[in-house]
């Protein structure tokens, strides 16, 4: 964390920190998450127009540490800008049922076993599956699984 417009050239954010100066800000916070041994790091920074000061006052660095880990966590581990420079953090879009028979299908339960497990009718069924690949932007039962299961929506 530190103040912008301070560090020295060699530092290795200095000119992330210069640069947040010029566009006004006035403080930043980094933490990065990950680890070298699964090939996955992220940094999340928190850029605010207030000094460090400010913003222990208003929000407080142990609130602050708490926001950074929970986007952290739900940053995806396959990143794809798409050119715009920022990043599509994950949210829960799935209601509890559309999660639950996510989950049924991807324990390798067809759709009737899923419905007659979770006590609803098997179009009722079908209808989530649905809503889930669109929200997952998959064109099959199986490819929404792997998304699933790739983006961490799911856990083996």
């Amino acid at each position: 964390m530190t103040d912008c417009g301070v560090l020295k050239p060699g530092d290795p954010a200095y000119h992330l920190n210069h640069d947040l100066k010029k566009h006004g800000y006035g403080s930043l916070y980094a933490t990065m998450s990950g680890s070298l041994t699964s090939g996955y790091r992220s940094i999340v920074v928190f850029c605010s127009e207030d000094s460090l000061s400010q913003v222990d006052a208003r929000i407080g660095f142990d609130r602050l540490k708490i926001i950074h880990a929970i986007l952290a966590a739900n940053v995806p581990q396959r990143v794809n800008l798409g050119g715009t420079g920022f990043v599509q953090v994950r949210r829960n879009c799935f209601t509890h049922k559309e999660h639950d028979i996510l989950s049924l299908l991807a324990s390798g339960l067809r759709n009737d076993q899923i419905a007659h497990k979770m006590n609803i009718a098997e179009v009722t069924v079908r209808k989530h599956l649905l809503s889930v690949r669109k929200k997952l932007g998959a064109k099959t039962r199986e490819e929404a699984v792997a998304i699933a299961l790739r983006d961490e929506w799911l856990g083996l």
